[in-house]
């Protein structure tokens, strides 16, 4: 009976959330990766969605995002990706300054 109360407490526990750091190369390689890569990226995306993850990111990963889809696969993609980046829930976006940076 023991046991019992132990797993119905444990089932009634918050999950935690678990962080992540995402750079710029990650949202790059899930708007232009057609392989692997490409594929664990926008699972991860989806599970960020879902609130698997709570994601952290720089201000400046849009800016590298978009120049660099834009220069590979052009500015349609580019706005739509960012279009992506910027309204996904659970995504928090970090200012730099020098707390970040150390």
């Amino acid at each position: 009976m023991g046991n019992m109360k132990k797993e119905q407490k444990e089932q009634e526990l918050p999950k935690e959330i678990k962080k992540i750091y995402l750079d710029s190369n990650f949202f790059i390689y899930a708007a232009i990766d057609e392989g692997e890569i490409g594929k664990k990226a926008k699972n991860i995306i989806n599970n960020i969605r879902e609130g698997m993850y709570k994601a952290y990111t720089s201000v400046l990963t849009i800016d590298e995002f978009l120049w660099r889809v834009q220069k590979e696969v052009g500015k349609e993609l580019a706005s739509e990706g960012a279009n992506v980046f910027l309204t996904l829930s659970n995504l928090e976006l970090l200012k730099i300054d020098i707390n970040i940076i150390t």
